[in-house]
């Protein structure tokens, strides 16, 4: 009573299993920076240049010890992994504003700089590069069948559960 059939999945009910869980089996490009705020646009133009050769531990110690914005000045500028429209792996909003997103997708290559400082709220930024993912989508076969065998086990312990309550109600044991 408890067995389902996997061809008796419904098209919709894979697509909105897919809909859903999207972001597992699919992701865009990603990349990765870290900044520095500082008060004034000179200053931030004198940090593009002194900065312009640095590897990305010299560009986060500067962070650490120049940036004015206070969470990311303690995580060394460190924006983390974004796509193009600032949001994390698992689809949440990223730390990175959409000057900084912009800015970091507007560079050629890891660890490369903005050549000109971003305009923020609280100030001047910096910006370097410092990893790109390439885009990943995984074989629309093979996610299909995965989610069908997933939808099938979820039907399944559905199916138990009911049977259980149902068995129960009728017996009404006594414990």
């Amino acid at each position: 009573a408890a067995r389902v059939d996997p061809a008796s999945l419904s098209e919709a009910e894979l697509a909105r299993a897919l809909d859903q869980r999207k972001r597992e089996f699919q992701r865009p490009r990603m990349r990765r920076a870290t900044y520095i705020v500082v008060a004034q646009r000179a200053e931030a133009a004198a940090l593009i240049g002194k900065l312009k050769h640095a590897t990305r531990e010299q560009f986060a110690a500067a962070a650490r010890e120049l940036s004015i914005d206070p969470s990311s000045r303690s995580q060394g500028g460190e924006l983390g992994y974004f796509d193009e429209h600032g949001q994390t792996e698992g689809g949440h909003a990223a730390h990175a504003l959409p000057e900084l997103t912009k800015a970091a997708f507007s560079l050629k290559r890891v660890g490369e700089i903005t050549p000109e400082p971003i305009a923020l709220s609280n100030g001047f930024a910096v910006l370097m590069l410092t990893a790109e993912m390439p885009p990943f989508a995984a074989p629309p076969g093979q996610v299909d069948e995965m989610l069908r065998e997933q939808l099938v086990v979820t039907k399944q312990k559905a199916a138990v559960e009911a049977l259980v309550t149902e068995l129960r109600a009728k017996a009404q044991p006594v414990v």
